[in-house]
């Protein structure tokens, strides 16, 4: 079983180099998932779980260098409550040695009742294409709140999205 896997993985990466640009002027699309009890956060010792969906777009604004916009939804559990949260994510992506990328994120995001927040956020990922147009994102993140009132909030987490080039 160990074998075939490493196979199926070897495949999957042969498969990601054939498509090791993305040239200027292509716009992408990704759906992507986070936490999923993959994320820590810290926020002085409080323990947060959430669950969020991402949808973004990217333009190649250059070779391997796209600028990212898009919308994301998220549910977090903390200890005394959770919420709902809706935000706006605006950044830059670029494609580093093949099909890995290394992304800078800023989000501003807002729960019911509460202020508006922001936080910085950096990905590091790797697409493997299935097929000329349709790609998987595996992808390790760090989030540092920006704003006021999560200045002290951190999250270290996975995230996991598809995407397709249009």
């Amino acid at each position: 079983m160990k074998k075939i896997l490493l196979i199926m993985m070897v495949a999957l990466l042969g498969t990601a180099t054939v498509n090791a640009q993305i040239a200027k002027g292509t716009t992408v699309l990704i759906a992507s998932a986070s936490g999923l009890d993959l994320n820590h956060t810290s926020n002085d010792g409080a323990k947060t779980t959430s669950f969020g969906l991402d949808g973004v777009g990217a333009h190649f604004i250059i070779d391997n260098l796209a600028i990212v916009g898009g919308v994301g939804l998220a549910y977090e559990k903390f200890d005394g409550g959770s919420t709902n949260l809706f935000g706006l994510i605006l950044g830059a992506r670029y494609y580093f040695v093949k099909t890995a990328y290394g992304s800078v994120l800023y989000s501003g995001f807002k729960a019911k009742g509460a202020d508006f927040a922001s936080a910085g956020h950096l990905e590091v990922g790797y697409d493997i294409f299935i097929s000329d147009k349709v790609f998987l994102e595996p992808a390790v993140y760090y989030e540092k709140g920006l704003s006021k009132a999560i200045k002290k909030v951190s999250t270290f987490g996975l995230s996991f999205g598809i995407g397709i080039v249009l």
